[in-house]
């Protein structure tokens, strides 16, 4: 995910964002525990790198790995205001050990108020940025998922907040092409034809109690699923 709100996905929120005058331009994150294996920050668009098709994916890019005191900064906005797709990040799942970390989001102009943002209390359950690595704990029934677009034009899929009518945009789905995330059972999916969540909603899939998942959006518009 990326820290900062691209206001072409915000449609319905602009008024938190002044229309993309007032966001997050930078992230100060730091590390509070050792990790023996696993729990890297990893960064998949580092130096440039084209967008993975699993955002995810700790396979490529640049990785952090924690150490305690270790502070990381990295910036999400460009010069000019716009988004910085570069900054995309994620929490590699921790194998051995137990992660704490906290973070610091510093924004262009000041806020002279508090305000719920759209994807509050959002990223530490879809990001794995804070997680133990054991049988016993919440966590060991995350579900891997995977939407394929078996359509010739893109989609676009949006977490769907238990608590709250809004959505959280997560990627776009290209036509043709897959999308992949980690979600936990019970959470709801939407599926839209536009980067917006009043588009017209075209899916929604519930997770069920299995690991992995696969839903493919047909010609039709209608998703199957599939354990892989």
């Amino acid at each position: 995910h990326n820290d900062n709100f691209d206001p072409a996905f915000y449609q319905t929120s602009v008024d938190y964002i002044d229309k993309g005058h007032r966001n997050r331009l930078l992230t100060v994150f730091w590390y509070l525990t050792n990790v023996s294996k696993g729990g890297e920050t990893a960064f998949p668009r580092a130096n440039a790198l084209p967008q993975p098709e699993d955002v995810h994916s700790c396979g490529h890019g640049l990785k952090i790995r924690p150490e305690i005191g270790t502070v990381v900064l990295w910036y999400s906005l460009r010069p000019n205001g716009n988004s910085d797709p570069n900054s995309l990040h994620s929490g590699c799942p921790v194998e051995e050990g137990q992660k704490w970390s906290a973070n610091y989001w510093v924004w262009n102009k000041p806020r002279s108020f508090e305000i719920n943002m759209p994807d509050a209390d959002a990223d530490d359950e879809y990001s794995g940025e804070m997680s133990v690595a054991s049988a016993s704990v919440e966590g060991a029934n995350n579900v891997t998922v995977i939407f394929t677009n078996q359509q010739y034009f893109p989609m676009y899929l949006f977490w769907k907040p238990p608590d709250r009518d809004s959505e959280a945009f997560m990627g776009e789905i290209p036509s043709q092409g897959s999308l992949s995330m980690l979600t936990y059972p019970g959470h709801v999916w939407h599926i839209r034809a536009g980067a917006d969540q009043s588009s017209e909603l075209l899916s929604v899939q519930v997770m069920q109690d299995q690991p992995k998942q696969v839903f493919l959006l047909s010609g039709e518009l209608e998703p199957t699923s599939e354990e892989l």
